[in-house]
C-alpha cells in the first residue's frame, strides 16, 4: 500500500514538471495581487517574467490590456531559447474598490497567446477636513447646512447625535448664546473648537415634550465669536414616532388595531385652480379603544380631518380629504399618514392621486 501511495505522488510531481516544461513560454505567475493599495498611491506597476522554453528564438508580437485604464509594455528584443523577457503592466487607478484586469499576449510564430492578470482592491486617498465637510458656515464647516437626526422616537429619554465640524479659521471658535425650540440643545464638542481643529456638534432632542408625530423641520441659530459669520442657523430634521413599551403576544392580540379601508383614492382628470375632496373609512379591528393621534397630508394642498378621535372596538371613522389644485399641473400625488396607538403599525398612509389638466387638455 505505501509503494502504490509513493508512485501515485510521483507520477503526480512528475506530471507537474512535465506539463510546465511542455509550456513554451513560462511566466513566474500568471496572476499578481497588489492587495489593498490607496488611489493617491498610483499609477501601480508589475513586472511579469518569462522564460522561453522553446528550442527556437521567440519574440512579442503585441499585447492587449482589457481596459484604457491598464498600460502594458514588453521585451521588444528577440528571446533566445531558455533566455527570459518580461511584460510590465502599468494600471491607473480610475475607481474605488476591487479590480480585475487582463493582459493578452501575443507571440510570433506558433507560441500560442497568454493571458496575464492583474487584481487589487483601491482604498479612497485620505481627505482634508475642508473636502469631508464642504459646507462653509463662515468659517465653520459641515457637510451640510442642516443636520439629520432620522427616526426619533417619544422616549422618556431624549436622543443625541453628534455632527463633524471643523474651524478653519486661524483662531478658536465658541458658541456665546443660541437660540433653539425647548426640545432641542446643541453645543460644540469641545466647547471651544481649536485654530484648524476638528470637533462635533451635539444634538440633544426631546421627542416626547414637543408633543408631535411625523417629520419635523426646525432651526437653531448658534451666536458664535466666528469673525466673518458669527450668527449661523442650522436646520434639524427628524422624523417622530411613538414609542411603544415590549408586548407579549397576548397584549398585542388585546391592542388596538387599524385598517384603512380601500386607502388609494384616484380623482382621475380634474380642473385646475380648484378643491376637490373625498372621504376614507377606517376600522379598528382590535380589542382596545383605538386613538387617532394625528392625520396629516404631506403638502399645504391636503387637508384631512377625521370625525372622531376615539374608536371602540369594531367601530368606524371618516377622514375627509380635500386636494387644492391650485398652482398645480399633470400627474400629482400625495400622501395623509394616519397616527394612531396600533402597536403593529402606528403610521398608516393614504394616497391621494390625480391628473390636473392642463390648457390643452
Amino acid at each position: 500500500m505505501r509503494i502504490l501511495l509513493f508512485n501515485f505522488f510521483l507520477l503526480v510531481l512528475l506530471s507537474s514538471a512535465t506539463a510546465q516544461l511542455s509550456e513554451p513560454v513560462q511566466f513566474d505567475v500568471r496572476t499578481f495581487d497588489f492587495g489593498s493599495v490607496r488611489e493617491d498611491q498610483g499609477p501601480f506597476e508589475h513586472s511579469f517574467t518569462f522564460t522561453n522554453n522553446t528550442a527556437d528564438s521567440i519574440r512579442i508580437s503585441d499585447v492587449k490590456a482589457s481596459c484604457g485604464c491598464t498600460v502594458p509594455s514588453w521585451s521588444n528584443d528577440v528571446i533566445a531559447p531558455g533566455s527570459t523577457g518580461f511584460v510590465q503592466a502599468r494600471y491607473n487607478a480610475d475607481r474605488i474598490g476591487t479590480f480585475s484586469k487582463n493582459l493578452q499576449v501575443n507571440f510570433d510564430g506558433a507560441v500560442p497567446p497568454v493571458t496575464l492578470y492583474l487584481q487589487g482592491n483601491v482604498l479612497p486617498a485620505p481627505r482634508s477636513p475642508e473636502e469631508e465637510l464642504p459646507t462653509l458656515l463662515g468659517n465653520l464647516h459641515m457637510k451640510y447646512r442642516s443636520v439629520n437626526l432620522g427616526k426619533v422616537l417619544t422616549t422618556d429619554e431624549p436622543a443625541e447625535k453628534t455632527f463633524d465640524l471643523y474651524n478653519g479659521s486661524d483662531i478658536p471658535m465658541h458658541i456665546d448664546s443660541l437660540w433653539q425650540p425647548n426640545h432641542i440643545s446643541a453645543s460644540f464638542e469641545p466647547d471651544t473648537l481649536a485654530a484648524k481643529s476638528s470637533g462635533q456638534l451635539k444634538i440633544v432632542y426631546h421627542a416626547k415634550q414637543l408633543g408631535d408625530l411625523g417629520f419635523q423641520s426646525e432651526n437653531i441659530t448658534l451666536f458664535t465669536n466666528d469673525t466673518e459669520e458669527p450668527v449661523k442657523q442650522i436646520s434639524v430634521y427628524t422624523t417622530i414616532a411613538e414609542y411603544f413599551p415590549p408586548m407579549t403576544d397576548d397584549e398585542l392580540k388585546k391592542a388596538a388595531h387599524l385598517k384603512i379601508n380601500g386607502p388609494v383614492f384616484d380623482f382621475d382628470r380634474i380642473e385646475r385652480d380648484s378643491v376637490y375632496s373625498t372621504k376614507f373609512t377606517i376600522t379598528n379591528t382590535g380589542q382596545s379603544d383605538l386613538q387617532v393621534r394625528q392625520v396629516e397630508g404631506n403638502c399645504a394642498c391636503i387637508n384631512a380631518s377625521i370625525d372622531k378621535t376615539t374608536i371602540k372596538s369594531g367601530k368606524e371613522a371618516t377622514i375627509t380629504v380635500s386636494f387644492d389644485t391650485k398652482g398645480r399641473l399633470g400627474n400629482q400625488q400625495k400622501s395623509v399618514t394616519v397616527y394612531t396607538n396600533d402597536p403593529i403599525s402606528p403610521a398608516q398612509r393614504i394616497t391621494i392621486k390625480a391628473y390636473v389638466k392642463q390648457e390643452n387638455d
